[in-house]
């Protein structure tokens, strides 16, 4: 592992400090003694070495025997030497891991090292979700984990709408998903929902999740609370063409057919269904000429922007019925 790549992964943490060449994986709920016995140290490892650091540049906090704030340190090759031993050990080629604990403690910090290292999957988790019960469907996540991971769909947080006048790169025959929500009409594109079928939406005060199940030709929406972000949601697995989100935050799998969660409970941080149609561009655009139209992201795989355009494998319409609920007042009907 090259020390870029290393210390990339770092600043993702959120909990990595940098000084003068030194990077410190500190507990960001570290009282103000822990903080001024960190600053003592930090100071003594600068004066000791000012010079360009080759090795022991990262420093891993370790309470050792004594209880108090210490730093064991590290680098790229104690890490990659590290890594090669658990691979070894183990008889593996990549690891993926489930991690319950903190970044700046070592073990949480190796976990997300080895899957970095060696190309593999990690998936944080909440503990106290785990402890509560809620707990990830084995089956789904071990397809998550030694599968394709589905790279090529990603979840897509407050897209952009144009007026309907000036939208560019739709044909009357070209399919939409179609939307009233929170009194404005709203059009997704089959072919760019394709490549972001998790989309949330937010409009004023209101916000909606939209999961769009492209191979089952189907798609649902909820009311989305503010406490949940599009960071604690990812799409894991497509088992018999249904989209399968996992909620990270509360550690739930959500199924796009349904909307619920495998135990067919309602999950945490969703509200009421939101009406959705499926239809031709010309078609919806006759009944709403007030449209918005969803544009693709900014970064978007043009390779993926245009397929489908159609209903691909289409099944059965999904009934309000199987969902146990009926959509809002703002939305009367599913499809």
């Amino acid at each position: 592992m090259e020390r870029a790549e290393l210390s990339k992964l770092l600043r993702s943490t959120g909990c990595a400090e940098v000084r003068d060449g030194f990077t410190f994986l500190c507990d960001p709920a570290w009282g103000a003694s822990e903080r001024t016995a960190v600053a003592s140290l930090q100071k003594s490892k600068i004066e000791i070495q000012n010079s360009r650091i080759e090795s022991g540049w990262l420093c891993v906090s370790t309470g050792g025997t004594s209880g108090g704030v210490r730093f064991a340190r590290h680098d790229e090759r104690t890490l990659t030497a590290a890594v090669e031993g658990f691979r070894v050990h183990f008889g593996l080629e990549r690891v993926n891991a489930v991690g319950v604990l903190p970044a700046h403690h070592v073990s949480g910090l190796m976990a997300r090292v080895r899957c970095a290292a060696t190309g593999g999957e990690y998936l944080a988790a909440d503990w106290k979700s785990l402890e509560a019960g809620r707990r990830p469907v084995l089956t789904l996540l071990a397809h998550h984990l030694y599968s394709d991971p589905l790279r090529g769909f990603t979840v897509f947080d407050e897209p952009r709408f144009v007026a309907a006048e000036t939208a560019q790169g739709l044909k009357d025959d070209d399919w939409v998903l179609g939307s009233v929500f929170n009194g404005q009409a709203f059009a997704y594109p089959f072919g760019r929902v394709y490549a972001t079928p998790i989309l949330i939406h937010t409009e004023h005060d209101k916000r909606m999740l939209l999961i769009w199940n492209p191979f089952a030709n189907y798609a649902i929406a909820r009311l989305l609370t503010h406490e949940l972000h599009a960071r604690d949601l990812s799409l894991v697995s497509m088992p018999g063409n249904a989209v399968i989100v996992y909620n990270k935050k509360h550690g739930q799998f959500i199924n796009g057919i349904t909307g619920l969660t495998p135990r067919g409970e309602k999950p945490l941080g969703l509200g009421p269904v939101v009406e959705i149609k499926k239809m031709r561009w010309k078609e919806w655009k006759t009944l709403h000429a007030k449209t918005q139209v969803m544009q693709p992201p900014l970064n978007a795989d043009t390779g993926m922007l245009h397929q489908p355009l159609k209903p691909v494998f289409p099944t059965p319409p999904v009934c309000a019925a199987l969902t146990r609920e009926t959509p809002s007042k703002s939305a009367p009907g599913s499809m």
